[in-house]
């Protein structure tokens, strides 16, 4: 069976429900769903200013700056340890999916949890150019929507515009459209939205907008949007690619369901950002512990994670038409002293936290430096490092993070290439370096301590 996935925000107790913006709620759904990605980007834009194509007529930003995750049905208490919002002695991702009646886990949301997505239609129907066939009609988040489009305004009446579709495509666009309105409720203005125009310019009637970077403030790392081809807001919003390896990076390591992301592990993306502070960062910067965050400190300060975004893209677009990923070798470079001292630390921090308890392990990946291939292009991905206990996502703030970063033993640079495999030739698979996976048994303070002197 298949996993179903919520976009959240513990914080504020508010969550993103997939059908309500139009999207399949696996996690493939979701994001392959451009409805998913500008409900994404809205909720988490601040910086911004009166540029026509940064929308200044929309109140944005609700979820800029604080903890987000996807989370599935199939979550456990421990899917995210030693976070500051969710799991541990906090609220556990299943009480989002915990039925209030049974007690049972449920795919019914509880009560205190708010769905925003039917409050950013307005808006997604403007930067999307689409209709909500049945939002005026049926106005709650549990109602299924269907987003239809492109729809443009045609002399004085609102209809589907063909242009850039061959006939065939028309007809067979008309014909799917007939079919889920017959009434034609898509022929319409948007949706009424308060000091908003009906669509949102192009660049060349307005110009190109302002840019932006998504950030994740605790991981100290960044994407541009730029290389995706999505210069400003509008364009972010209106894309897929330019979100795609951000709301891959909230998902549960753990495949666990049909329609789960592949974890590709050797890449280190799905989990990477995963209940971290968030932002799709404008020129005008980010007020965040007691300072403002500017893009100009993100990009001298944060690590710039865009090729290792532009891989994870290129990746997952060769796996479209497959179920499951080839997943490379890994090598067998052990923990460096430097590194299990540290990891000795946070794990027994972890302990008098009682964020863990005995008798567990602790799982470490360690992913060097590496260049990734995909025909004549090569990325340069940056080193990363992933804690685990069982199967649960041990989360650390930023400090850790880039002290273990530093921590990696240079070794030889992976390479990441095409598998060879004639059935799935253009999947990316490890070659050769020194990825390594060290497991390690926690039991009493002796034991931990023997093992990091291992």
């Amino acid at each position: 069976m298949g996993q179903y996935h919520q976009l959240t925000c513990p914080e504020l107790n508010a969550c993103v429900t997939p059908h309500a913006v139009g999207s399949g709620a696996k996690a493939w759904e979701q994001i392959n769903t451009v409805m998913i990605h500008a409900a994404f980007g809205l909720l988490c834009a601040a910086g911004f200013g009166q540029h026509p194509r940064s929308l200044p007529w929309l109140n944005k930003g609700q979820w800029a700056g604080r903890h987000i995750a996807m989370i599935g049905d199939y979550c456990e208490p421990t899917d995210l340890l030693n976070h500051p919002t969710i799991g541990g002695a906090h609220p556990d991702e299943p009480a989002l999916y915990t039925c209030t009646r049974t007690g049972k886990p449920s795919t019914r949301r509880k009560a205190h949890m708010t769905c925003v997505a039917h409050a950013l239609v307005p808006a997604i129907e403007r930067i999307t150019s689409t209709r909500a066939v049945g939002y005026v009609a049926r106005p709650t988040p549990r109602d299924i929507l269907h987003f239809v489009g492109p729809i443009t305004k045609q002399e004085d009446t609102w209809d589907f515009d063909g242009a850039g579709y061959t006939p065939k495509e028309r007809t067979s666009q008309q014909e799917y459209l007939d079919r889920i309105s017959p009434n034609r409720d898509y022929a319409r203005a948007p949706i009424p939205l308060a000091k908003a125009p009906d669509s949102v310019p192009g660049i060349t009637e307005a110009g190109t907008g302002e840019a932006a970077l998504w950030v994740s403030i605790d991981a100290g790392e960044f994407v541009d949007p730029a290389a995706f081809g999505a210069p400003d807001l509008a364009a972010i919003l209106d894309s897929t690619d330019a979100s795609y390896f951000v709301l891959s990076t909230l998902f549960h390591p753990e495949s666990r369901g049909g329609g789960d992301l592949p974890p590709c592990g050797a890449l280190g993306v799905v989990g990477r950002w995963r209940g971290d502070r968030l932002v799709l960062l404008g020129p005008g910067g980010l007020r965040t512990d007691g300072r403002v965050l500017t893009q100009e400190e993100v990009r001298a300060q944060f690590r710039d994670v865009t090729p290792l975004a532009q891989a994870w893209t290129t990746h997952m677009d060769s796996l479209r038409a497959h179920e499951e990923p080839t997943p490379g070798p890994l090598g067998t470079s052990p923990l460096t002293a430097a590194q299990r001292a540290r990891l000795g630390q946070i794990v027994r921090g972890l302990q008098q936290a009682k964020v863990i308890t005995e008798q567990k392990q602790i799982q470490v990946i360690t992913r060097p430096a590496a260049t990734c291939t995909h025909g004549e292009t090569a990325y340069a991905i940056p080193p990363s490092i992933s804690l685990y206990c069982d199967d649960g996502l041990i989360w650390l703030p930023r400090t850790e993070r880039e002290a273990m970063v530093r921590d990696l033993a240079t070794g030889r640079p992976l390479t990441l290439a095409p598998c060879g495999d004639d059935r799935n030739n253009d999947r990316l698979a490890l070659t050769g370096g020194d990825s390594h996976i060290t497991t390690i048994p926690i039991g009493s303070a002796h034991q931990l301590m023997a093992a990091m002197a291992a």
